[in-house]
């Protein structure tokens, strides 16, 4: 894997490199982007050749180009000759809309800096497909499966793992921009039913119900994120970019504003915890503190996969790295009513999910904050891990 680092200043880009390598290990190509402020240049450059403000550009992007992961720092700053100011932000923009990057972390944008979101809602305006405060970047749970780690937020995705399903993707999709957004994650009427007025309207300023947000395609889709004469240029110069860029704002939406909410789509541990009859234990295990607190478990084994599996999303887990299940389709099977109605909880444990570890723990050692979802689902709780920064913090109070 391919990773660079975008930062003007040498000493905390190598230091963001040294983190990486330890977190993920050497048999990666990890460096620091020598000639940062050049790279983002030409990267205008292409810009405007694209656009047709120019009539060339230079034909090599160096490392904004081909690299599987760019981690860029929010300070960074070019100025052009003209004088426009470009941002970390900026970049990360500029990258995702003309170069060929698989996925884009952006440090430090937002201040206060905080460890874990207690709105679970995080930046969906960004074009980062990860902001994070930059004394995370070197945590093992963002690079690789992590089970024992103490903190490991569960918005947290293996970010090899994200980039690999989405090459995988984007390798079907090819120069195609006629797919339709809803169908490409099967999300069917049952689902988009339950989609709240910001995930409508990110998707489409002009679809007035279902069957109008059913039929938005990939193209249609870079005229409502883009001005519609650059949606035109990239999609008709650069469609496979044009692609990507797709697939990374609709991994940014459905991840934020249809899987976090738990009310369409659910993932695995979130599921568990919702519909404990879906999971495949004894009854004895079911009612033990022990079963479900048990760190190492890893609970894609032990759901009744044979009944739920019609309801897996294939490729809606390729965009954001974990399984996840339509809701409508879960609550629909035959069994589902009977087992739920046959389940004792009289002897069920008090535990909960806590989303800054992702595990299950006690409530007694567990604090409960509301997420920004304004459903039935904001209810969650955290273990509070020492030493880690959470916020907003009246969050803590509405959880009360």
């Amino acid at each position: 894997m391919k990773i660079r680092i975008c930062d003007d200043e040498k000493e905390s880009a190598d230091n963001w490199v040294s983190e990486i390598k330890a977190a993920l290990g050497d048999d990666h190509d990890i460096a620091r982007v020598e000639d940062v402020l050049g790279a983002v240049e030409n990267l205008v450059s292409r810009k405007k050749t694209i656009l047709g403000e120019a009539t060339d550009s230079p034909s090599e992007f160096g490392d904004l180009d081909g690299s599987d992961v760019l981690v860029i720092d929010f300070d960074l700053v070019h100025i052009d000759d003209g004088g426009a100011r470009t941002s970390g932000e900026g970049v990360a923009r500029l990258v995702q809309s003309y170069a060929e990057c698989g996925y884009i972390v952006v440090l430090n944008q937002y201040q206060p800096v905080i460890d874990f979101d207690l709105s679970l809602v995080g930046h969906l305006q960004s074009y980062a497909d990860k902001n994070l405060n930059s004394e995370l970047i070197g945590y093992t749970s963002l690079w690789k499966s992590d089970a024992e780690a103490e903190f490991n937020p569960s918005y947290w995705t293996n970010i090899p793992d994200v980039v690999a399903g989405r090459e995988k993707l984007l390798g079907e999709l090819g120069d195609n921009l006629d797919w339709s957004l809803l169908d490409f994650i099967e999300l069917a009427p049952p689902d988009i039913s339950k989609i709240g007025d910001t995930a409508f309207a990110f998707l489409s300023n002009e679809a007035q119900n279902i069957d109008d947000l059913s039929s938005v395609s990939a193209k249609e889709f870079l005229s409502n994120i883009l001005d519609k004469d650059e949606a035109h240029a990239i999609s008709s110069k650069t469609p496979k970019i044009a692609n990507k860029l797709v697939v990374s704002r609709l991994a940014k939406w459905f991840d934020r504003l249809i899987l976090r909410p738990l009310d369409t789509v659910i993932d695995v541990p979130h599921l568990a915890a919702k519909y404990p009859f879906l999971v495949e234990a004894t009854s004895d295990e079911i009612n033990s503190p022990d079963f479900w607190c048990d760190h190492s478990r890893q609970w894609e084994a032990h759901l009744k996969r044979e009944m739920i599996k019609d309801a897996k999303l294939t490729n809606a887990e390729m965009l954001v790295g974990r399984e996840v299940y339509s809701v409508a389709r879960i609550e629909g099977l035959a069994e589902f009513e009977k087992l739920r109605d046959e389940f004792d909880y009289s002897n069920f444990p008090s535990i909960v999910f806590a989303e800054d570890i992702s595990h299950f723990i006690e409530i007694a050692d567990a604090t409960e904050f509301r997420a920004g979802f304004h459903n039935f689902n904001d209810r969650r709780f955290v273990k509070n891990v020492d030493g880690k920064n959470y916020g907003p913090l009246r969050r803590f109070a509405f959880g009360d």
